[in-house]
């Protein structure tokens, strides 16, 4: 494992190209996490509430507390600003992009705007429901096989008592449809773009708890319908939809119940949810898995070490509920997500908040089996599936510490991946695109476990974990890397601090598509050497790269062991012999200097090209001014 700390960063979050984007005091930084090079976009960090990745690559809109900027990390100079004057709307909710022009914007009151970034123009659409348990819109998900699809987006609002359906396509509001739910909490789409779920409050009278409509907004079915029905609890807590891949063209719907269980939908027929096989439950005895299923128990020594047994069928998970709740969010299933490819489901339980149950979720109506089960030290706060890689989870249990298990090593426990740094600690998988493209071809095994990572956010760094990479010999495991010794100002050279795989980091200046490279060696002892060294000629100094005029690079004059002291000022100085043509580059009426011309026209006459004339050739005379052997 190799950590990369980066301090005196805040706000952090990751793009779904596996950019991060962050805010240091003096400015607002993305870091590139596939190329390991550094860019700053904006040094406006005053009144900054938060950073929002958009759907297009490279779009970051920027929340400060009187208005929103929008821009392009690739072209931080263009964007565009909104802003909010005196609020009336109160502070802004959420930022979503519906197409590449066109960008949601929700205050936290429901007020809606609809923005182009083209004509920088906005409209606005109906309030957004607000108060609701879930999410009251979502967007509709892109189809990699058809990019020519058309987006759109579903949200829920209210007209007087009743729920209404809005649909947006291209920005124009399709349909409005008024719902027969009593108090809706949420909608979403399918996976696949082709249904929406919108889920009722579980007090419905009619039993209905949620309802399945088409894209164009016609009711298709709704769950459970009669005979069947959700008793003995208040019925359907969540809604998730898994995600679509080539061995399952048609997504999964898991729907969370309040007392511990989970029924599968299929949404192609929406009738495997009756039979006992699509039923994950949660019980008080483990006596049923999967012939190689494995059940690991967290121990914590008294000296703090950690280690895991096998243990077998049957087992009690450990109740770490004392008393009933009275708040309804406390009941049922707490946390439901599935693997990239929806092969696999991890669920948690508000009763049993220690433990994680995983589960095969296999195509073509074969039973779903439980195969793992993790009892944990802690509490369990956070747990997701890579988003690539189908067999890697990763969950936090708190005190600093990730654990990371991978599906695919039998029996073999969950790895602690310890941060040993304070703070209170948020984790999420970093996406990689070169796995993403490999996914979407079917190529998930040829992602390279080296490339996986891990982000850490807290409110004053953020740091990147590497699960499978491991430290040279001597170097430590956990490697600070300082915005001094990333950040560039102006036009001066690039960093020379190294990245976290042992290779230099590089800058880019704003506006600029592609990174500097950089030419310098990795490590920065050259900072270290006293000034006397470098102008005695012992120590060469470091090749800077400077802007000149017309905005190309110019290479300033290097200082070779040979020069004297006044040469590499007449150098850096600009004052050159003749050039080829025989006009004056920057000659003065100086004596010394028209001694040392001299002598080397004596030198190169009948030459065709310069001669270079350093201090100890000049007609055996000495340098008056050479203090190269006194150093």
């Amino acid at each position: 494992m190799i950590i990369d700390c980066f301090d005196d960063s805040r706000l952090s979050t990751v793009s779904p190209h596996g950019i991060i984007a962050y805010a240091t005091p003096e400015r607002i930084c993305v870091y590139d996490t596939q190329s390991r090079s550094i860019n700053y976009v904006s040094s406006e960090t005053k009144k900054l509430r938060s950073m929002k990745w958009l759907r297009d690559r490279g779009l970051l809109a920027i929340i400060y507390t009187d208005y929103i900027l929008i821009l392009s990390v690739y072209d931080p100079r263009g964007g565009l600003r909104i802003n909010m004057g005196s609020k009336p709307f109160g502070e802004v909710s959420r930022v979503e992009q519906l197409d590449e022009s066109k960008v949601l914007i929700i205050f936290e009151f429901g007020t809606t705007f609809k923005w182009c970034l083209k004509t920088a123009k906005g409209h606005k659409l109906r309030s957004i429901k607000t108060t609701t348990s879930g999410t009251a819109f979502a967007t509709r998900p892109r189809d990699p096989e058809n990019p020519n699809r058309v987006t759109g987006m579903a949200y829920i609002c209210k007209d007087g008592a009743e729920d209404v359906l809005c649909i947006l396509c291209g920005g124009v509001e399709l349909k409005r449809k008024t719902l027969p739910t009593t108090d809706a909490q949420s909608v979403s789409w399918s996976s696949d773009g082709n249904w929406i779920a919108v889920l009722d409050t579980p007090i419905a009278s009619s039993g209905v708890g949620v309802y399945f409509y088409t894209a164009d907004g016609n009711h298709y079915m709704s769950y459970p319908r009669a005979p069947y029905q959700w008793v003995n609890d208040l019925g359907i807590k969540e809604l998730t939809w898994s995600p679509v891949r080539p061995l399952r063209p048609h997504p999964v719907v898991a729907l969370s119940g309040y007392e511990g269980q989970v029924v599968l939908l299929d949404s192609k027929t929406f009738s495997r949810a009756f039979s006992p096989d699509t039923v994950c439950e949660h019980s008080r005895v483990i006596t049923k898995m999967h012939h190689l299923g494995a059940i690991f128990q967290e121990t914590v020594s008294a000296s703090g070490e950690r280690s895991y047994e096998q243990l077998r069928v049957p087992v009690n998970p450990a109740v770490t509920r004392g008393k009933e709740p009275t708040d309804p969010k406390d009941l049922g299933i707490a946390e439901v997500c599935f693997s990239c490819d929806g092969q696999w489901l991890a669920t948690r339980d508000e009763r049993f908040q220690s433990t994680i149950w995983i589960w095969t979720c296999p195509p073509g109506g074969q039973p779903t089996e439980l195969v793992t089960v993790l009892f944990q030290h802690r509490n369990v706060r956070k747990m997701a599936f890579h988003p690539t890689v189908p067999i890697d989870l990763f969950f936090d249990c708190g005190e600093g510490i990730v654990y990371h298990y991978n599906l695919a090593i039998s029996n073999a426990p969950p790895r602690e991946l310890k941060l040993d740094q304070p703070g209170n600690w948020t984790y999420t998988w970093i996406p990689h695109e070169i796995a993403d493209i490999r996914a979407a071809l079917g190529n998930d095994s040829a992602f390279g476990t080296e490339d996986m990572a891990i982000l850490a956010s807290s409110k004053t760094k953020f740091c990147i974990v590497f699960p499978y990479k491991q430290p040279e010999p001597g170097q430590p495991v956990v490697n600070h890397v300082t915005m001094q010794q990333l950040l560039q100002t102006g036009h001066s050279a690039p960093s020379r601090a190294p990245s976290q795989r042992g290779q230099p980091v590089q800058t880019r200046q704003p506006g600029s598509p592609q990174p500097q490279q950089n030419q310098a060696e990795d490590s920065p002892s050259h900072l270290e050497d006293s000034l006397d060294e470098i102008l005695s000629g012992r120590t060469p100094a470091p090749p800077a790269v400077g802007t000149g005029d017309g905005g190309r690079d110019q290479q300033l004059p290097s200082i070779t062991n040979q020069q004297s002291f006044t040469q590499i000022i007449s150098e850096s100085m600009g004052y050159e012999d003749e050039d080829d043509s025989g006009g004056m580059t920057g000659g003065l009426d100086d004596t010394f200097r028209e001694k040392k011309k001299k002598k080397k026209e004596d030198e190169g006459k009948g030459k065709g090209k310069e001669v270079e004339v350093r201090a100890e050739e000049v007609g055996g005379e000495r340098d008056p001014l050479d203090d190269s052997e006194i150093f």
